[in-house]
This record gives C-alpha cells, sequence and structure tokens, in this order.
C-alpha cells in the first residue's frame, strides 16, 4: 500500500513539474476526442452529401467544379482545394464520407493516429468546399483548423500547443467582437437572448425551456 501511494505521489509531482507529461496526457485524450468529434461530423455529412451536393442535389459538385474550372484554369486546384477534382460522382461523396469515418475510428481507438489524422483533414476539406455553402458554418470551420493543427501535435511541440490556445483565443474573442461590431443593440445592451431562442437557425428540444430563464440569467449569459 505504501509503495502504491509513493508510485502515485512521484507520478503526481512528475506531472506538475515536468509539463511534458502534463502534455502527454492532455494530448492523447485531445486526440480522442478530436477523433469522436470527426466521427460525428463524417456520419453527418454522409447522409446528406448526395442531396447537397449529388448529381440531382440542391448544387450539384461536379457542374460547380467544371463552372470554377471554366473561370480560374490551373488556379482552380488552389482555389478550391478538394480531392473531387479527381472524381465528383455520388459513390465518390458518400465513399469520401466512409472513409473520414473510418479514420475518424483509428484516431479515437489510437491506431495509426499521425496517418489517420492526415487523411482525415484532406478528406473533410475536400467535403467542406464540395458541400458549401451547406458547410459554411463556424464549427466546420474550426474542425478544420484544430484538425490541421493536431496533425503536428505532440506532447513537446510548444509550438503547436501555442497555435492552439491562440485559436482557442481567436475563436471566443472574435465571437463576441463580431456581434459587437455589427451595431445591433441586443448585443450591446445584453438582450440578445431574450429572442435569440425563438428564431435560433438550428433549434433544439431545450431551447423553449431555456428560454424560460429568469432574464437576468439571460443576460448574465449574453455577457458571458
Amino acid at each position: 500500500m505504501a509503495l502504491t501511494i509513493s508510485a502515485n505521489t512521484t507520478m503526481l509531482w512528475l506531472m506538475t513539474t515536468d509539463p511534458v507529461n502534463g502534455y502527454r496526457l492532455v494530448s492523447a485524450l485531445f486526440l480522442r476526442l478530436l477523433g469522436a468529434i470527426y466521427l460525428i461530423a463524417f456520419a453527418s455529412i454522409g447522409v446528406q452529401i448526395e442531396g447537397l451536393a449529388g448529381s440531382q442535389g440542391i448544387i450539384p459538385v461536379g457542374a460547380r467544379l467544371a463552372e470554377i474550372a471554366a473561370d480560374t484554369g490551373s488556379m482552380r486546384y488552389l482555389q478550391l482545394p478538394t480531392l473531387f477534382w479527381l472524381n465528383a460522382s455520388d459513390p465518390a461523396l458518400i465513399g469520401a464520407a466512409i472513409l473520414g469515418g473510418c479514420a475518424a475510428l483509428l484516431i479515437l481507438f489510437n491506431r495509426w493516429s499521425r496517418p489517420a489524422l492526415i487523411i482525415a483533414y484532406i478528406l473533410y476539406l475536400s467535403l467542406f468546399h464540395a458541400s458549401h455553402p451547406f458547410l459554411n458554418f463556424q464549427w466546420d470551420i474550426l474542425l478544420l483548423e484544430t484538425g490541421f493543427l493536431a496533425i503536428f501535435l505532440t506532447p513537446q511541440s510548444r509550438v503547436v500547443i501555442l497555435l492552439f490556445r491562440w485559436l482557442l483565443f481567436r475563436l471566443r474573442f472574435m465571437s463576441g467582437l463580431s456581434k459587437l461590431s455589427i451595431g445591433d443593440p441586443a448585443w450591446s445592451n445584453l438582450t440578445a437572448l431574450d429572442t435569440y431562442f425563438e428564431v435560433q437557425p438550428l433549434p433544439n428540444p431545450i431551447a423553449w425551456y431555456v428560454h424560460q430563464l429568469p432574464e437576468w440569467l439571460l443576460r448574465f449569459g449574453t455577457g458571458a
């Protein structure tokens, strides 16, 4: 028992005195959770991609790529980086989502994580551009930025860890700043949440209940 307590104490001491040990645990957990998020993202777009960007979809990606190629020539690969320049058929779209889901599972279960991170990033970037404007949400861009940085993440990569912190700061700071910069008094007066849950673009089952919260709490949430 004494040896066990001593070993645990030593481990905790090392994690607090050696940041690399702490980063190793956090990095491993972060990548596993990122794999789960990738899996959800690929599953979500996989059941929609044919209807959104397929040959009979709302905005067929094949026709869109042909227009871009006619306008930009060889620069099209830089303007719209996507694997679907090679094949924009419906099976290719669905296959990309399935392959992305498989890569996400590898990340989640820590199997060939680095190659899987690269594959997941490239496939989601391809689907992101193929599904424009349907994937043009803040969380899609956040997943791409996070996924790109995660490719280079190791417990010793202080620069990458710093870039993750910078990404988190930009996300929160710019989200707040953009709301104030539009000049809508609902944000500057902290009353935006009084009506937000009635008009939000992606409502959820608990929105009605949150809307019933006291006004002081909604204002606190707006300010936060």
